[in-house]
């Protein structure tokens, strides 16, 4: 699989799904990292590229979630149901992202493993990258993705 590359001059935020992007696993006690996760947020870090949630889970599980893995300091932005009126695929909680970090759609990029959420990203004009778990390439690419991956390892920063 190619790489995927993310420019950083032009690219000011990503914006992860939390469940099934950033973590996987049947319950709170066996979750494991998506593999090239934690390097690819200590880099986006390094390069001063703001780092976000957009979520449908609640405040309370993506704060847990975050602290068993280690990563709660990385993130700027944490968004989740509870922050918005309309759930995926309604772009609100994309555009209330945007709001909140004070930058465009085109500065952002949107790191998605549903078609609802990959939907809602692409309604708000941020360009997405599905990440196959539950759902195959195919569903992801249908709904709007720009690429897809297994995993975070194969993204190199420019």
């Amino acid at each position: 699989m190619d790489a995927i590359r993310i420019d950083t001059s032009r690219t000011k935020a990503v914006i992860f799904d939390m469940n099934g992007t950033m973590v996987v696993g049947e319950s709170a006690s066996n979750l494991q990292e998506v593999a090239g996760l934690r390097r690819l947020v200590h880099l986006l870090g390094s390069h001063g590229v703001l780092l976000a949630i957009a979520t449908r889970a609640s405040r309370a599980e993506c704060e847990q979630v975050l602290r068993q893995i280690e990563l709660e300091e990385k993130f700027k932005l944490l968004l989740t149901t509870e922050d918005v009126r309309h759930p995926k695929p309604h772009p609100e909680i994309y555009q209330l992202a945007l709001k909140k970090l004070a930058i465009s759609a085109e500065e952002a990029l949107v790191f998605e493993d549903t078609p609802s959420g990959i939907m809602a990203a692409k309604t708000a004009g941020i360009p997405v990258v599905g990440i196959i778990g539950f759902y195959e390439a195919n569903q992801l690419m249908e709904s709007g993705a720009l690429a897809c991956l297994s995993d975070f390892r194969p993204i190199a920063l420019t």
